[in-house]
C-alpha cells in the first residue's frame, strides 16, 4: 500500500504537533501575580502603618512577587465600617481596624470593648488570644466574611482637650469625637459629655473649628494624626485597653495556593510582633491614678513624654474606672 507524500506530510505534522504540545505541558508554569489591596485608616507614621509596610516587604519576598501587596493608608478605601464591608463584597482584599468592626457586626461580642474591662497588655493577649478570642474571629468570619489572621497590639486610648481633664465634672458638656457605637455613645454620655461619632478623617478639622471640643484615642494616633495642633490637653485615662484587627476577605483566602496562605498569615503575626514592640511600655496608670499633661507638643509614645515639669500625677475619680457606666 502505497501512502501519499501528501498524507505522510500531514501525518508528520501531527505527530510533531502532538510531541510540542507535550513538551510544553511538561515545563513548570509560572505564577501568575496577583494583587491584593490592604486598606486602614491610620496615617503614615502610626505602629499600624509600620506592621502593614513589613507585612508587604515580608509577603512578597517569600512569595517571590507573586503576590504583591498595595498599602492604602489614610481611610482611602474607606473608614472601618467601609473595609469590612469591602472585603465582603470583594473591593478589599486586607483590612486593619480597631475593634469597631466587633460593635458592628458582632455586638453579642461588644462586652469587651467596655471601658476599663481589658486592664493591660498581658490581659489583652489572653482574652484575644483566647476562647473568646477565637469566637469573635468566627462570628466575623460567619457573619462578615472576613478572616482574622491576628490581633495586634494598640496604645491604650486616652482624652485629649483644650482643658484639663481630671474628674468626670470636668467632662460635662463637652463635645467628645468618639467612634460609631453604642457602647461609646452611651458610656461617654454617662459620665457628662456630648459624645459625637464622627469618622477620624473628618476630626482634625473639626477640633480646629470648634465643631468637637476633644477626642480619645492611641497616643500614637494622636501624635501621627498631628492632634498637638489643635489641642492642648491629654488625660492619660487609658480608659480602653484594645487591638488592631488584622483580618483577610474570605473570598481572597480561599483564592490563594496553600503555601501562600501559610506565607500570609506567618507574615502576618511576624509583622505584629514588631508592631507589638511599639507598645511594649504602654502601660495603663495604676489604677487609683492617671497623668495629666499640659504641653505644646504630644508624643508618640509614654517614653518620648515631655518632661516632668510639664505633667503632674493625680487621683482620678473613682468613677472613671467603673466600666462605661
Amino acid at each position: 500500500m502505497k501512502i501519499s507524500r501528501r498524507k505522510a506530510s500531514d501525518r508528520t505534522w501531527v505527530l510533531l504537533s502532538a510531541t510540542a504540545v507535550l513538551a510544553a505541558a511538561s515545563l513548570p508554569v509560572a505564577a501568575q501575580e496577583r494583587t491584593l489591596q490592604l486598606g486602614y485608616i491610620m496615617a503614615e507614621g502610626d505602629p499600624a502603618d509600620e506592621g502593614a509596610r513589613r507585612f508587604e516587604e515580608l509577603v512578597e519576598e517569600r512569595t517571590g512577587g507573586e503576590l504583591d501587596i498595595v498599602i492604602h493608608p489614610n481611610g482611602l478605601l474607606g473608614g472601618e465600617r467601609d473595609l469590612w464591608e469591602g472585603m465582603q463584597i470583594g473591593s478589599v482584599d486586607i483590612a486593619i481596624t480597631g475593634v469597631g468592626p466587633i460593635s458592628f457586626f458582632t455586638p453579642q461580642y461588644s462586652g469587651v470593648q467596655m471601658y476599663y474591662a481589658v486592664q493591660d497588655v498581658a490581659h489583652l493577649e489572653k482574652v484575644f488570644n483566647g476562647e473568646i478570642g477565637d469566637e469573635i474571629a468566627d462570628a466575623l468570619l460567619q457573619g462578615q466574611g472576613g478572616r482574622v489572621l491576628d490581633w495586634w497590639h494598640r496604645g491604650p486610648r486616652h482624652v485629649t482637650a483644650n482643658k484639663p481633664i481630671r474628674t468626670p465634672e470636668d467632662l460635662q458638656g463637652l463635645k467628645l469625637r468618639t467612634p460609631e457605637g453604642k457602647l461609646y455613645i452611651q458610656a461617654w454620655q454617662a459620665l457628662g459629655a456630648s459624645p459625637t461619632p464622627m469618622a477620624l478623617g473628618e476630626l482634625f478639622t473639626a477640633l480646629e473649628q470648634g465643631v468637637v471640643d476633644g477626642q480619645e484615642n492611641p497616643l500614637a494616633l494622636i501624635a501621627t494624626q498631628s492632634f498637638d495642633e489643635v489641642q492642648s490637653h491629654v488625660s492619660l485615662t487609658a480608659h480602653q485597653v484594645q487591638p488592631y484587627v488584622f483580618a483577610i476577605s474570605e473570598s481572597t483566602w480561599q483564592g490563594l495556593s496553600d503555601e501562600q496562605r501559610q506565607i500570609v498569615e506567618e507574615a502576618a503575626k511576624e509583622a505584629g510582633s514588631r508592631e507589638a514592640r511599639h507598645h511594649g511600655g504602654h502601660k495603663p496608670p495604676a489604677p487609683n491614678n492617671h497623668w495629666f499633661c499640659s504641653a505644646p507638643r504630644i508624643a508618640s509614645s509614654l517614653g518620648r513624654w515631655p518632661d516632668h515639669r510639664h505633667r503632674t500625677a493625680m487621683r482620678a475619680d473613682p468613677s472613671l474606672r467603673q466600666g462605661h457606666a
